[in-house]
């Protein structure tokens, strides 16, 4: 089988352009700057816009994980409530129920700060306390604000040192907490 040999091809001849000229080049170049611009100019838009969108879903982010915290602490307050509700209506030392204004000092405004006689009744979940906090006070008898004020009044300084399950860490939370409380109800 014979092989044929390459040939050459000839270079197409060049079509010849018109001369361009030197306003119309100029107008050219001055088109194609532009659309650059605009694909520059939609690129920086885009990167703004999604730094704007991604500030502001951090910001959501920041906002949702602040709202978890709310509602884990109204949970919170809802299960010590119930358990202060559970160890009032079952004392642990088996006692029968006796009213809870028979077992702390009646209120005297002198003593205990203005509207004393409301507060005072209120139970210890109202100091919005950690659970854990909650179920120690009420493990020890404690279920109003009245009651914890008395056992504070009584020993500032050692109240907690019998009370089981309280530290002294958690024993400088209650006494801030219970400060804030009475402030709040007496400035009224």
């Amino acid at each position: 089988m014979a092989t044929k040999a390459p040939t050459k091809r000839k270079p197409a001849a060049r079509k010849s352009t018109p001369p361009v000229s030197d306003d119309d080049a100029m107008s050219r170049y001055q088109e194609v700057f532009e659309q650059i611009a605009r694909f520059v100019s939609l690129i920086k838009d885009g990167a703004d816009e999604l730094r704007d969108a991604e500030a502001n879903a951090a910001e959501a982010k920041s906002k949702h994980e602040a709202a978890k915290q709310v509602v884990a602490s109204i949970k919170e307050l809802q299960e010590g409530a119930k358990h202060g509700l559970f160890r009032y209506l079952s004392p642990a030392d088996g006692s029968e129920i006796l009213p809870l204004f028979d077992r702390m000092e009646p209120a005297d405004e002198k003593v205990h700060g203005s509207h004393a006689t409301e507060w005072r009744l209120e139970p210890i979940a109202a100091l919005r306390l950690s659970l854990p906090a909650q179920i120690a006070l009420t493990d020890n008898e404690i279920m109003l604000v009245g009651q914890l004020q008395d056992r504070i009044m009584d020993n500032a300084n050692g109240w907690w040192e019998n009370l089981v399950g309280i530290s002294q860490g958690a024993a400088a939370a209650i006494l801030d907490k219970i400060n804030d409380f009475i402030f709040d109800r007496t400035t009224k």
